[in-house]
């Protein structure tokens, strides 16, 4: 059975072009890989890993809408919290909603509140 994977990119600094080559040398057939700008196609399935290049927090030096709601928030909560692995290239930990509402031991920064 093959682990599903989704990749969310295309922010300022990661557009989808310059990271769409790294994916034939992470994930071979072994892998479901979604590969998509969209956030909200986290809500057509369920994953084993994921990897995340887009910036969640709002940003008034560069265009950075944010993009993570409290639906959105709760399914990514309940899938890390029943294994889904998790990983952040070059963004912010995690969107502003999850960090306000789960502490986070072992990382570098205290649990945030809101």
């Amino acid at each position: 059975m093959s682990k599903k994977v989704f990749v969310l990119v295309h922010d300022y600094w990661h557009h989808d072009d310059s990271i769409k080559p790294m994916m034939d040398y992470l994930f071979n057939a072994d892998y479901e890989v979604t590969f998509t700008k969209n956030p909200n196609d986290y809500f057509n399935g369920q994953f084993d890993l994921f990897l995340s290049f887009k910036d969640p927090i709002e940003n008034d030096q560069i265009p950075t809408p944010i993009w993570c709601d409290e639906k959105w928030t709760e399914k990514f909560l309940n899938d890390v919290q029943n294994g889904m692995g998790t990983i952040m290239f070059h963004a912010s930990p995690i969107c502003p909603l999850v960090v306000s509402k789960w502490e986070f031991p072992g990382t570098m920064s205290p649990s945030c509140t809101r």
